[in-house]
């Protein structure tokens, strides 16, 4: 296990969360010895995930840029320079090169997702989906996702999302990539049918 302390393999032991983990292992191998890294972040929200891969390599300088909504990346500006994040207008995503990018929790919520998925391929060789919704339907499902607790609760937030088919998602990503890994995060469930999905996270590399 992966110490806090130091980000190394010794020293007082920490338990990852399963997205934590999925992070990680595709961070690591697709690290090999470089000094500096680039990262995309897109929908990343605060850059949350930027802290854990910093304290986790200690030894790689990590240039991390997370791509949000205007009014977004405007409220953070101030924030991400003290963590040295950059936070860029989503409309700009497509203007730099990565050698990763990372997207989770947002291509369900985005009504040109394959777009975003073939422009990601045009940034990068690598790229982790996380917290994806996939279903074993044989059409993508469409619904307005209601929010009832944390902060979204009191703002009475609701909008459209999309449960993915597994079998055409899947058919989408292979025309534009090839699948390095898919894992499951039992951590992360969703309901459809009756049956409670795990969310999944795929690393892919881009043809």
């Amino acid at each position: 296990m992966l110490s806090k302390a130091g980000g190394g393999l010794s020293g007082n032991p920490t338990v990852l969360t399963q997205r934590q983990s999925h992070l990680l292992l595709a961070f690591l191998k697709l690290l090999y010895s470089k000094e500096v890294y680039s990262i995309g972040d897109f929908g990343g929200g605060n850059g949350y995930m930027c802290d854990f891969l910093r304290t986790t390599n200690p030894n790689t300088k990590i240039i991390y840029d997370v791509y949000e909504t205007a009014d977004i990346a405007e409220g953070y500006a101030n924030f991400g320079k003290e963590l040295k994040i950059n936070f860029i207008d989503a409309k700009k995503f497509g203007e730099k090169n990565y050698d990763m990018v990372i997207i989770s929790g947002t291509l369900q919520y985005i009504e040109n997702w394959e777009e975003i998925l073939t422009v990601s391929s045009q940034l990068t060789k690598n790229i982790l989906l996380m917290r994806l919704p996939l279903t074993d339907a044989e059409d993508h499902k469409f619904f307005i996702q209601h929010h009832n607790s944390g902060i979204y609760h009191l703002s009475r937030a609701k909008w459209p999302i999309i449960l993915f088919s597994k079998s055409l998602f899947f058919n989408t990503v292979q025309k534009i990539s090839d699948i390095v890994f898919e894992l499951s995060d039992t951590e992360e469930n969703y309901a459809f049918g009756g049956k409670d999905f795990p969310m999944t996270s795929l690393l892919i590399k881009s043809k």
